[in-house]
């Protein structure tokens, strides 16, 4: 357990110089954003969107990893991998 959250202060640490780092107006945005997410999860009792499903709907498109193409013989898929 003590080893989880030395990991957790780790990434929160890591987390704090990333968005310390950002543009002002990238930052405003990020604050906004986080805002909203916790407003609408505030009323999940009515709206169903737990954390969990706000992390499915807003964590591909959040920007938040690397895309990767992956392309077959029938089809092109794009993959999003967290850094």
């Amino acid at each position: 357990m003590v080893v989880a959250h030395h990991a957790m202060s780790q990434r929160a640490f890591a987390l704090r110089a990333v968005v310390a780092k950002l543009p002002l107006e990238r930052y405003a945005l990020l604050r906004y954003l986080i805002e909203f997410l916790t407003d609408v999860h505030a009323f999940a009792h009515h709206n169903q969107m737990t954390s969990s499903n706000l992390a499915i709907v807003f964590g591909p498109v959040s920007g938040g990893g690397r895309r990767r193409v992956t392309r077959s013989c029938t089809h092109t898929t794009t993959h999003n991998t967290t850094l």
